[in-house]
């Protein structure tokens, strides 16, 4: 066993029940990372370890919701990148913005940061935004996988959800 399946392990992330996932279906266990943000050590020592994982050539990361947000912002610090936050929907006064932050230009290539990966949805639609921003996006990077979708790069995990169980 990993020292991160140790420590996510004993922040007591796994939760056993029948729960419903983002996507919809159903599950007999849910993985609350965002649990383990809260472990200001444990945050960094995620963070630490998906920054190490990045591809150099990535020149920003960006997160999405309440499971990407912190992550990327962690990330960002660690591996002195720029972070654009993307939004659910663009603002509704103001600029009206879909991205905060940092606004990736043509020639960047991004990295997409988010806690769990099951469908990929949530990394599909922070890539769509990104790529209609002009950006391209280079790889994905997760905390815990549980699906086996393809994508169209990339998506890097540092947990394998059987592992957790």
């Amino acid at each position: 066993m990993t020292e991160l399946v140790k420590l996510l392990r004993e922040a007591d992330i796994v939760v056993r029940g029948n729960v419903r996932l983002r996507g919809r279906e159903e599950s007999t266990a849910y993985f609350d990372v965002k649990k383990a943000y809260g472990d200001p050590k444990l945050l960094k020592k995620i963070g630490e370890a998906i920054a190490e994982k990045i591809n150099k050539n990535s020149t920003c990361v960006v997160g999405k919701g309440y499971g990407g947000i912190s992550l990327a912002t962690t990330v960002s610090l660690v591996k002195n990148i720029p972070l654009a936050i993307v939004r659910d929907s663009p603002q509704k006064h103001g600029l009206r913005k879909w991205i905060e932050g940092y606004i990736p230009k043509k020639d960047d290539l991004v990295a997409i940061v988010d806690d769990v990966f099951t469908t990929g949805g949530s990394i599909r639609e922070t890539a769509e935004v990104i790529q209609n921003h002009g950006a391209r996006v280079n790889e994905a990077y997760v905390v815990i996988k549980r699906g086996d979708v393809k994508m169209q790069f990339p998506v890097h995990y540092l947990v394998d959800s059987k592992e957790l169980l």
